[in-house]
């Protein structure tokens, strides 16, 4: 099997540092004495589930209707079995608000009604019960290219922090909103009312969000500082907090995707999952040795499946134990056993593998949900052998904080992020990577194939930071 093979070679080793694996009796354990179960063929190296819910298993309509949803027979003892355990296996994460609010996403994207009192959570979410009297907020993170366009105005996405005490919101009086002025280098200002971003959802103190910022930029060409400021509207801006960053203003500027084509074709969701998986099937063909993928955030259908059967060995990682263990079920029906392919359960973000040990790394649909790509696709660069190849489908490229779907999710509790073509350039290159291959469908949906490349500094592709106005 896969995953003995991974073992053998020592290509798989325990989480956080805890030395070699090797299997015991229900799963696998460390040097140190660590366990991590194994269920229906997964491993749970994530290791932060509740160990025992068997004092509250899930209602046994729920558990029916998924198994009806993924096209298993509910009255088959074992099946039902396999699915209750998956599902009483994830649905309880103690400190993860997040991953909770993606559990709960699963049972409504099945179209399952989600019983009253399940999943239960080991602490409630609380709600600030006032809106911050003075708004206190850090900037965690952007991707603003060192130059843009003259006379454009597009999303620009920024991850900000809430350091104050209280909540912010902008649907309350006074709405909390982002904006930004155009100075000129040498600090006179050009423009002073930038464009407005409203928050998607009240944020509570300490919590994080990215928020889409709608820039216009100055019609002249030159050199500029863009102050991202919050303001409370109609009361005061905030001239002391965000941040500075240099930009250079040019009649037209390249993106990092040297060959990109479009298909401008009505979305169709259908399509652009088969357009996904043709994309895959390409960057991996056919050859004497197989293919040794890595896919993130698989969940329990990962793309890069059909290639499992012809060319590749393939382990899907997904943070869901209960979507790993429905994927490899599935996959089982579907007469793929375990020789090339692996199920596992794990941070994404912390993988335990050995350096080089994968040909290609695969992300569809979900490299937008991790709260640092940069700081993730540098990570997965270094599980990668030098001349591999990572593959990145069905991206959002097109910001829209209007969009149903977002708002939709965003307000569930999920990263939900959304970024352009010029962002995803710098997040691409910041981590080492250059395109290949690329494909916009429908002027929304990104799908590429990179190669790793020497990681430039990040001023020489991202907006310099310049600090912040009276600090």
């Amino acid at each position: 099997m896969l995953l003995d093979r991974l073992l053998e070679e020592k290509s798989l080793r325990a989480p956080r540092g805890q030395g070699a694996l090797h299997r015991v009796d229900g799963g696998l354990a460390d040097e140190l004495g660590g366990f991590y179960r194994e269920q229906n063929g997964v491993v749970d190296l994530f290791n932060d589930y509740e160990r025992d819910l068997s004092h509250l298993p899930p209602p046994h309509d729920f558990v029916a209707a998924v198994a009806r949803q993924w096209g298993f027979d509910p009255g088959d003892d074992t099946q039902y079995a396999a699915i209750e355990g998956a599902i009483r296996a994830t649905l309880l994460v103690p400190e993860n608000s997040n991953l909770r609010a993606e559990v709960r996403e699963f049972a409504s994207r099945m179209k399952i009604p989600e019983p009253e009192g399940w999943p239960p959570t080991a602490t409630a979410v609380t709600k600030a019960e006032h809106v911050a009297a003075n708004p206190q907020i850090e900037v965690v993170r952007h991707y603003l290219p060192a130059a843009l366009p003259a006379c454009t105005r597009e999303f620009y996405s920024f991850r900000i922090r809430n350091v104050g005490l209280g909540e912010l919101s902008s649907t309350r009086t006074p709405p909390f909103r982002l904006s930004y002025h155009w100075t000129r280098a040498q600090g006179e200002l050009r423009i002073f009312e930038g464009e407005r971003a409203t928050l998607p959802r009240d944020l509570a103190p300490g919590d994080e969000m990215t928020v889409m910022v709608p820039i216009a930029t100055p019609a002249e060409p030159g050199e500029y500082v863009l102050q991202l400021r919050p303001l409370e509207e109609m009361l005061c801006w905030h001239e002391d907090q965000g941040g500075d960053y240099r930009v250079s203003i040019q009649p037209t500027v390249a993106h990092a995707f040297d060959d990109l084509s479009h298909d401008d074709a009505p979305f169709d969701i259908a399509e652009d999952i088969a357009a996904a998986e043709r994309l895959v099937a390409q960057a991996l063909p056919r050859r004497e040795r197989r293919w040794r993928v890595l896919e993130i955030a698989g969940g329990a259908f990962p793309v890069s499946l059909s290639a499992c059967a012809v060319a590749a060995d393939v382990v899907s990682v997904d943070i869901s134990f209960a979507l790993c263990q429905l994927g490899a079920l599935i996959a089982a029906r579907r007469g793929l056993g375990r020789d090339h392919l692996q199920f596992l359960a794990a941070d994404a973000c912390s993988l335990p593998f050995a350096p080089g040990t994968f040909d290609a790394l695969v992300i569809c649909a979900a490299l937008h949900h991790f709260p640092d790509p940069t700081a993730l696709l540098a990570c997965l660069r270094l599980l990668l052998a030098p001349d591999g190849v990572l593959v990145v489908v069905r991206e959002p490229c097109n910001p829209n904080p209007f969009d149903v779907d977002y708002l939709r999710d965003i307000g569930l509790g999920i990263n939900e992020q959304q970024w352009n073509l010029r962002e995803y350039g710098r997040i691409f290159t910041e981590a080492g990577f250059r395109p290949e291959r690329t494909l916009v469908r429908s002027r929304c949906s990104l799908s590429t194939w990179l190669r790793p490349a020497q990681a430039p500094h990040p001023e020489r592709c991202g907006a310099e930071s310049v600090g912040v106005a009276g600090r």
